[in-house]
């Protein structure tokens, strides 16, 4: 009762300092966007050819011009510690020759951080999205229309000032219908010991396919004061995180079965099992001042397919990340990371091992300038639910680069370009895509601020 009573005394007096001040502001925004797209399926010029020879002629054509726009508000609402905002908008894309493409998309999302006193603070986050999926290993030039919903939550208890305990979770549905394929075209060579052209059969609709993905975290931090101003936040932090992570699906159709290949190589049909991931990571950060800082985390991850007779390794997975300002008008940051990511279409798992670099330079007061490159290479798991990737490995150099400029009140302009280019030990998943472009946008925000 002792407790209880604690514990109403620390909301009461957090809703009492609360009523004295809040603020409260929302804003419309909207943007159009001309875009200029190379590669608007992200073909390689082989899966073109099956794609156009399955009854996609439109695929003849992989370069496009797009029209985006896009309307919204933005909004938030603060009370002491409390903090909430939303976000909805809606988008509109037209295509110029390949109108079978034309489609609206929406999407909203929510966020709290908050906290109690010093000893909890919270973030919680919902987003749901509705837009049109990716032709990256779909087969087809027949477009998806995927609705993903998000939620994640994250809480912070603060056992003593120093010593931190996370408690994290998310849940995620990616709702994305499959097509029927067209048949795949596999080169000689491809596999050990087939000197023969192998043509794979198309893959069976899945109107119903949806992932579920869920999440469970529990981490340790401590932090190191600086000594000499114990004022100021932790410029050490340590710690280890310890994350749970399963890959379901449903919506799931019988495929058929793959062509029979000589010895060595032995395909079984596609297995959409999905798979759950264990891992065990350090952490550390490490803050000098404002002007660099230094993270790390590293530790080993289990990746376990379900219902697959397979023994499964730990692999060492991670990510060191460092920032640096140079002056005030210049920021570098680099990366290098290794992890275990999912790919939607067949909910399989990859190996990503890669570096990426970026800037952000802005030599006047209202011009902004970010430039991006990364390089990863993503090595399919052995209990991959497509058989043709069976030993697939990719190559993926990805570099974009921006300009931004602000004029009168509301308004900005941006110029962007961006390139990709995937090479594969599976030829006709290689591809290359150029985009370039402007973007107009207003934004207009109002703020309030009352007492009570």
């Amino acid at each position: 009762m002792k407790l209880a009573a604690a514990v109403l005394a620390a909301v009461l007096a957090l809703g009492g300092q609360a009523a004295h001040a809040a603020e409260f502001s929302i804003g419309p925004f909207a943007s159009a966007q001309y875009l200029y797209d190379s590669n608007v399926y992200r073909f390689s010029s082989q899966m073109q050819r099956d794609v156009v020879a399955g009854g996609f002629p439109q695929a003849a054509d992989l370069a496009d011009r797009v029209h985006r726009y896009v309307v919204g508000a933005e909004g938030g609402y603060t009370i002491e510690q409390q903090r909430f905002t939303g976000t909805v908008e809606g988008r509109r894309y037209d295509y110029e020759d390949l109108n079978t493409l034309d489609h609206n998309e929406r999407g909203w999302g929510a966020r709290y951080d908050g906290g109690i006193l010093s000893v909890l603070s919270m973030q919680t986050e919902y987003h749901d999205d509705r837009r049109m999926g990716t032709f990256e290993d779909r087969h087809t030039a027949e477009p998806v229309m995927e609705h993903e919903r998000i939620g994640k939550g994250l809480f912070s208890i603060a056992v003593t000032p120093m010593w931190h305990v996370d408690l994290g979770g998310s849940a995620r549905m990616l709702r994305s219908p499959i097509p029927a394929g067209v048949a795949t075209t596999v080169p000689p060579g491809t596999f050990p010991g087939v000197s023969t052209t192998t043509t794979f059969p198309p893959r069976n609709p899945m109107p119903n396919y949806a992932v579920h993905e869920s999440t469970g975290q529990l981490g340790l931090r401590y932090g190191i004061e600086n000594k000499e101003h114990p004022e100021v936040e932790a410029p050490l932090v340590m710690g280890a995180v310890l994350e749970y992570r399963d890959i379901s699906l449903s919506g799931v159709e019988r495929q058929p079965d793959p062509p029979v290949l000589p010895p060595p190589t032995q395909l079984d049909r596609e297995k959409f099992h999905g798979y759950n991931t264990l891992s065990l990571e350090g952490l550390a950060t490490y803050t000098v001042s404002s002007l660099s800082a230094l993270e790390a985390r590293l530790g080993a991850t289990l990746f376990n397919p379900h219902e697959v007779n397979q023994e499964s390794q730990p692999e060492l997975t991670g990510r060191i990340a460092y920032r640096r300002r140079f002056s005030v008008v210049t920021e570098a940051r680099a990366e290098v990371f290794r992890r275990i990511a999912t790919r939607d279409v067949t909910a399989e798992g990859t190996t990503e091992t890669g570096a990426g670099i970026g800037l952000k330079w802005q030599p006047l007061l209202d011009l902004l300038v970010l430039a991006d490159y990364s390089y990863a290479q993503s090595a399919y798991q052995a209990g991959t639910a497509t058989p043709v990737n069976k030993g697939r490995s990719d190559d993926v150099n990805t570099a974009t680069l921006s300009l931004g400029y602000p004029f009168l009140r509301y308004f900005s302009v941006r110029v962007f370009g961006g390139w990709t280019d995937r090479r594969s030990n599976r030829s006709w998943q290689n591809f290359q895509d150029k985009q370039a472009g402007a973007e107009l946008e207003f934004r207009w925000r109002q703020g309030k601020e009352k007492t009570e």
